[in-house]
């Protein structure tokens, strides 16, 4: 198979993430937010980063966001950990105990319609019932994580979406 387009020119590779966005995304302000991402990453990439966000991690994030990331218990630094004795305690982002899990279960690779359907995220009425939540409720969880995460970052940027 001919794969000569690895490697290839910047031009190229901006051209094959139109090709994905396009493909991937139905309206036209996620296919520009993903080209802005594939841009960005390779941008990082040739400044030596791993990604954008480690980029903004060593430049905008605050020293205390820097050793968190550092520490072997970083996501329940960030995102929070519910805690035996005392039940929830926020983490440096500030999420509520949903976005914080939803933020979780998203990170491990759930789609928004697994993740209303998780037993994490279900009330034991809602197991017993056999009831899931709303996409729409896991997508706003997953918004509304994503942009305490922009403001702990010290940014506005869309891509850390």
């Amino acid at each position: 198979m001919d794969q000569s387009y690895r490697g290839g020119s910047p031009e190229i590779a901006r051209l094959l993430a139109w090709i994905d966005a396009v493909m991937s995304h139905d309206d036209q302000d996620s296919v520009e937010a993903a080209i802005e991402t594939a841009y960005l990453r390779e941008q990082a990439a040739a400044e030596g980063w791993f990604t954008e966000a480690a980029r903004l991690l060593a430049e905008q994030a605050s020293p205390e966001l820097r050793a968190a990331f550092a520490r072997p218990d970083c996501l329940e630094v960030i995102l929070g950990s519910w805690e035996v004795e005392t039940g929830w305690r926020e983490g440096m982002a500030g999420l509520k105990y949903p976005e914080s899990k939803a933020t979780r279960l998203s990170l491990n690779g759930l789609e928004a319609w697994e993740i209303a359907a998780h037993e994490d995220m279900l009330s034991k009425r809602r197991r017993r019932m056999g009831e899931t939540l709303a996409v729409k409720t896991i997508d706003n969880y997953l918004d509304t994580a994503a942009a305490k995460l922009r403001q702990l970052f010290g940014t506005t940027s869309e891509l850390l979406n």
